[in-house]
């Protein structure tokens, strides 16, 4: 919810791949010019990615980060409920569910837990990780290209492209060359 808000109050989030170097953290957190910094579920990698993060960058720390002195997301959260506002009746709440279990930073997870999920209004559920369907794409598409199907689920296949995607394979099978609407230029 974090990224939605960032996104919904004008600004640009940075997802940062849960597997990077300190050194390729700290040139993403400088050259974008991040003015705060959101920690999840890191371990055991986070010993080596905090070593990248400016001293001075305010932090944080959501429910399953690491061990840490960052302000928590619980006592941030707890302030902004205790702020006058309206309740909300659970019953308008969709049952319809999804199980998320890519990193937030890949491209296909944000494209359909964040995009799609508000569109169509179901609860996303986070995994570490599932062997459930694969699929393809490129940040330059917004994750629009390729998903595999309930029942058609192989190793190495990551599904037929959607319909108005156009592709083309490599000698050796390989997809390339991806076009479509929503392919940034």
């Amino acid at each position: 919810m974090a990224d939605l808000a960032i996104w919904m109050a004008g600004h640009v989030s940075i997802p940062i791949f849960p597997v990077l170097t300190a050194d390729i953290v700290q040139y993403l957190i400088e050259h974008s010019g991040s003015k705060l910094l959101f920690v999840g579920k890191l371990d055991p990698v986070w010993g080596e990615m905090k070593k990248g993060v400016p001293s001075d960058l305010p932090t944080i720390a959501f429910p399953f980060a690491p061990e840490n002195n960052h302000e928590q997301w619980d006592d941030f959260d707890a302030m902004l409920k205790s702020a006058k506002g309206i309740a909300i009746n659970n019953s308008t709440i969709p049952e319809d569910r999804m199980l998320s279990y890519l990193p937030l930073a890949h491209v296909f997870e944000r494209w359909i837990s964040e995009s799609v999920s508000f569109y169509i209004g179901f609860h996303i559920f986070f995994a570490e990780s599932l062997d459930l369907l694969e699929g393809y794409a490129m940040t330059e598409n917004f994750g629009y290209s390729h998903c595999t199907k309930s029942g058609e689920v192989r190793p190495g296949y990551v599904g037929p492209p959607y319909p108005d995607v156009q592709h083309r394979l490599s000698k050796d099978g390989e997809t390339t060359g991806i076009e479509n609407e929503a392919k940034c230029h």
